[in-house]
């Protein structure tokens, strides 16, 4: 692989991972920062999110002396490295979770409706009816009530995965 095939893991100061990238990119650097929507909207918080908090990637620069220059920029922690040598992410790497994000954002929704009848696939409840309520936030869990003898319904909290629509 050429020198600039690989990527390099920044480690950030708490909450510092878009200043990071828009000072690297002022400089002329390819950064990326992987994220994900905010579960919960307010008008307070931003609509997305760091996915891996603390971390960016910054592709290799080929002149391996302006890691000085990088190693300086403000809200930045350190350069992730290992016997004293920046770690190396090849691109194919970095593809892979630009990918992942892609799939995560077209499955943000569960497939059910609140008051649904769904069957579980696996588990110790594998083959129970029980009714779909809501995903729980920040998660691929979701909610479901389970009807016991026909008296009680009881919530339990189960991944998304388990799940198929009742016939």
């Amino acid at each position: 692989m050429k020198a600039n095939d690989y990527w390099l893991a920044l480690y950030t100061q708490p909450h510092k991972e878009y200043l990071v990238r828009s000072l690297l990119q002022e400089k002329g650097l390819e950064v990326y920062l992987p994220e994900e929507p905010n579960r919960i909207q307010r008008r307070d918080r931003p609509p997305s999110r760091p996915f891996f908090p603390h971390y960016l990637f910054l592709r290799k620069p080929v002149d391996e002396t302006s890691y000085d220059d990088i190693q300086w920029t403000p809200g930045l922690r350190r350069i992730v490295s290992f016997g004293g040598r920046p770690a190396l992410i090849p691109s194919s790497l970095i593809e892979l979770i630009r990918e992942e994000l892609i799939v995560r954002e077209t499955e943000k929704d569960p497939p059910f409706v609140q008051g649904q009848l769904v069957c579980i696939t696996s588990g110790p409840f594998k083959g129970i009816e029980v009714i779909f309520d809501r995903r729980l936030s920040g998660s691929e869990r979701v909610r479901v009530f389970l009807d016991i003898i026909g008296r009680a319904q009881v919530s339990m909290d189960i991944h998304m995965g388990d799940l198929c629509v009742s016939e």
